[in-house]
């Protein structure tokens, strides 16, 4: 596992993040994986360099939405620093993948001493914030087939793979879609050959055709990242706010 495969600690001096990896340990995340629950204290937090996360609200009624997705190019634990130990979410593994992972306790103590790292969090907390806001936005004005070609790109620029383990349903599940609807909107895009649906497997074959398929939501949230990470890492190749539909 190379450290700097995370691009926060990547963006950390070299003797910062030293002093950052003595308090950390690498672990091996699989899919389904439950890293934090809804409203349950945290205890540690995690520095992806490969898979990706999902961050999920749930409803009492059963619903839920996927507000954001977290890969390498940020950590598991916002908002810690901020006065908060518990999670606002619950958190499950989409791209099986590794981590580096320090406790609750080391990271709130470094961020009172100072050094780049407190920066480096809150100029990445407020990226995750611009996120989520832009998500709600989506799935309040946005069609199915929009919103589905967002989420397949999102976790196709933090994953670095083209190929996702996941059902039908549990994509629905995550769009706050029915599962007819969303099978609709997949069936299309494979018929156009922009996917391929396997039993419990999806994987990209288009990604320009995807940029095309997706809303405005896909290209302000690149914008925003563009400033906080380098834009060949993180789907340098939508940067530009897709035409209207």
């Amino acid at each position: 596992m190379n450290p700097t495969d995370n691009l926060l600690l990547a963006a950390l001096g070299e003797e910062e993040r030293a002093h950052l990896l003595t308090l950390m340990h690498p672990v091996q995340l699989a899919i389904g994986d439950l890293l934090y629950e809804q409203d349950a204290p945290v205890t540690d937090v995690f520095f992806f360099t490969s898979g990706a996360a999902s961050l999920l609200i749930l409803m009492e009624d059963g619903h839920a939405l996927e507000p954001g997705i977290i890969g390498r190019e940020g950590m598991l634990g916002f908002p810690i620093g901020l006065g908060q130990d518990r999670s606002r979410w619950r958190s499950i593994m989409q791209v099986p993948g590794e981590a580096l992972v320090m406790s609750r306790a080391d990271l709130s103590r470094l961020l009172r001493q100072g050094g780049d790292l407190p920066a480096l969090l809150a100029d990445y907390a407020g990226l995750l914030i611009s996120f989520i806001a832009q998500s709600a936005a989506c799935a309040q004005f946005h069609s199915l087939e929009q919103r589905t070609a967002r989420w397949l790109l999102l976790m196709q620029d933090r994953s670095r793979t083209d190929e996702f383990a996941i059902t039908q349903e549990y994509l629905a599940f995550m769009l706050g879609a029915n599962r007819p609807s969303e099978t609709l909107v997949l069936n299309a895009l494979s018929a156009r050959g922009t996917l391929e649906i396997n039993r419990g497997r999806i994987r990209v074959l288009d990604r320009e055709a995807l940029l095309r398929d997706t809303c405005e939501c896909y290209a302000r949230v690149q914008i925003e990242y563009a400033h906080g990470v380098p834009a060949d890492e993180l789907g340098d190749d939508a940067v530009a706010t897709p035409p209207d539909r």
